[in-house]
């Protein structure tokens, strides 16, 4: 995997599979790789990062996909965070649906049902807070 990242912030600016061998043996293994790693950091340039502001590397797939993982949760906003946190709404609407059961036991259920959707909505709140 060839990669470009941004010095200051480590974040992925690029990254290309592939070219680390090459059909070509009249061509050295080092000439080829600094030539594909010339692509990436030519598009970088070419987006208007200046060169020393830039990295480019291979990195071994296991590691990329680390390094990407981190990023795409670093990038993650509290609201991100909070989505896949939430209770299901459809256990809020099951609970206001038996709140209004004319059979006592199905109401109470219904009632506990709804308590314990906003508890854990309030509770996504306080371990996402927002900022």
């Amino acid at each position: 995997m060839r990669v470009c990242i941004e010095k200051a912030t480590g974040r992925i600016i690029e990254s290309q599979s592939g070219g680390e061998t090459h059909p070509d043996p009249k061509v050295k293994d080092d000439e080829y790789a600094a030539k594909n790693l010339d692509t990436l950091l030519q598009n970088a340039i070419n987006a208007g990062y200046a060169e020393d502001e830039i990295e480019v590397f291979y990195e071994n797939d296991a590691d990329f996909e680390v390094r990407m993982a981190a990023q795409v949760e670093s990038e993650r906003t509290y609201i991100d965070r909070r989505r896949v946190a939430y209770p299901d709404p459809m256990e809020l609407n099951d609970g206001l649906v038996k709140q209004h059961s004319s059979d006592p036991d199905i109401q109470a259920e219904g009632d506990a049902q709804v308590a314990k959707y906003y508890e854990d909505c309030l509770k996504v709140k306080e371990d996402i807070p927002k900022s």
